[in-house]
């Protein structure tokens, strides 16, 4: 059943209802202000300082970080913080990255201290993860002389609080949870541009009450992600802040580890296409699946490249089947790969309409009236309306009929207001 909302009220009632917090948990979320010394402003910015506080040490957390050459510093901290036996959670703001940016290590010892002392928790046992603007400072002193505040706000009810907080040009907070005998995981992720991940993407926070051994919750994570965050594009950019998180507090045993495997891939796959449906300017989400092929890879490069083909998005935001923009994708990707491709052999597909079969296009006038619909009635307000009115994808089928490989991945369309957000972004 696809979902449909109507409004914001219906949406986040929905997303509410997804954010039970696993056992073992508390978040809690406060908002500040600062003013940047980069650059002079009228009145202070605001930024949103969120929370995962796990209830006792754990030694079971894992993450995937961005494989970009300029890491921010909470993804060199957060790789040392891989080697800690354990972790109480992690600290998260929105509005600034803290990227290579003069004192940007020291600032996240600073006020992880600060948090550790105000929790009277002993050593450094959080992670730090923050998003936003890359090269500015961290208001250190803004942050923690809020750390109080935040302490106060804990609760171990909904994750729902930390989902909002973390947004920047996210136009919703993005939900998914699943129970499993008696266990729970939920998860959170905040990003809409700068996104093609190659190890994790944008920021995503699950956590688990379901027992799993350290080293089987890192290999699981990392199959995941594989699967899901690194199989979607918005704009061909990785950020050099992507992470994914993953934290147990090992309360319920006994749940097969495929079990749990299979129902945290099922999340991050919802996850990874709210995301993509919140992209900047989206205005339809694209599934390309790739089938035929001698190998995955081959799979994946081709969906990659017709996802992050800039004329043929242009073209499906504007319900235009204009289909040599595809073929033309496929062709690119395939010669300068080496891709084995006969085009007399393979077939193209956007929704139930064969578009290409035994070398050449099958379009004619009616055909075309019916995918200039199909595209319509997949289509979705581009513009900050708070919720996604639904979830049909574009779908796009390529089959290349020399192989028993294949790969979905998902992208979206490119926009007026995709260009208009990242003209804007700092103004």
């Amino acid at each position: 059943m696809v979902e449909k909302y109507k409004n914001r009220e219906e949406y986040e009632e929905e997303v509410i209802s997804r954010s039970k917090l696993p056992k073992g948990f508390k978040v809690g979320v406060v908002p500040l202000t600062f003013f940047p010394i980069e650059k002079k402003v009228d009145k202070a910015l605001p930024m949103k300082l969120s929370l995962i506080l796990l209830d006792n040490d754990s030694e079971s957390f894992g993450s995937v970080f961005t494989k970009n050459s300029f890491p921010g510093h909470p993804v060199v901290h957060g790789k040392k913080m891989l080697d800690s036996e354990t972790t109480r959670g992690v600290l998260i703001n929105n509005k600034i990255s803290n990227v290579r940016c003069s004192g940007g290590a020291e600032s996240i010892d600073n006020i992880l201290s600060s948090l550790s002392e105000n929790l009277n928790i002993k050593g450094q046992k959080f992670f730090s993860s923050s998003t936003g603007i890359i090269g500015w400072k961290l208001p250190q002193e803004d942050i923690i002389s809020s750390i109080p505040k935040l302490i106060e706000s804990l609760n171990s009810n909904s994750i729902f609080p930390v989902a909002k907080g973390i947004m920047t040009t996210d136009n919703y907070p993005k939900v998914r949870s699943i129970e499993i005998q008696g266990g729970r995981i939920t998860a959170v992720a905040k990003g809409a541009g700068m996104i093609e991940p190659n190890m994790a993407t944008m920021l995503v926070f699950i956590l688990t009450d379901i027992a799993v051994e350290r080293k089987e919750l890192r290999s699981i994570l990392k199959r995941v992600v594989d699967k899901t965050f690194n199989r979607i594009s918005i704009d061909s950019d990785q950020s050099t802040s992507d992470t994914a998180m993953i934290f147990s507090s090992n309360i319920i045993q006994g749940v097969k580890t495929s079990l749990f495997e299979d129902s945290l891939y099922s999340i991050c796959l919802d996850l990874c296409q709210d995301v993509v449906r919140n992209g900047e300017g989206t205005a339809h989400v694209i599934q390309v699946t790739v089938k035929g092929v001698q190998c995955e890879d081959d799979a994946l490069k081709i969906g990659k490249a017709i996802i992050n083909a800039p004329l043929l998005k242009a073209a499906i935001y504007g319900n235009d089947p204009n289909l040599g923009r595809l073929l033309q994708a496929i062709g690119d990707v395939a010669g300068n790969e080496n891709i084995p491709l006969d085009p007399e052999c393979i077939t193209l597909y956007m929704g139930d309409y064969i578009i290409y079969d035994n070398g050449a296009f099958t379009l004619n006038e009616e055909l075309e009236l019916k995918l200039n619909r199909y595209l319509k009635d997949r289509s979705f307000n581009e513009t900050a309306i708070g919720f996604p009115e639904h979830r049909n994808n574009v779908e796009i089928v390529v089959d290349l009929q020399n192989g028993l490989e294949s790969a979905t991945v998902y992208g979206s369309d490119l926009s007026y207001e995709y260009v208009r957000e990242n003209a804007d972004y700092r103004s």
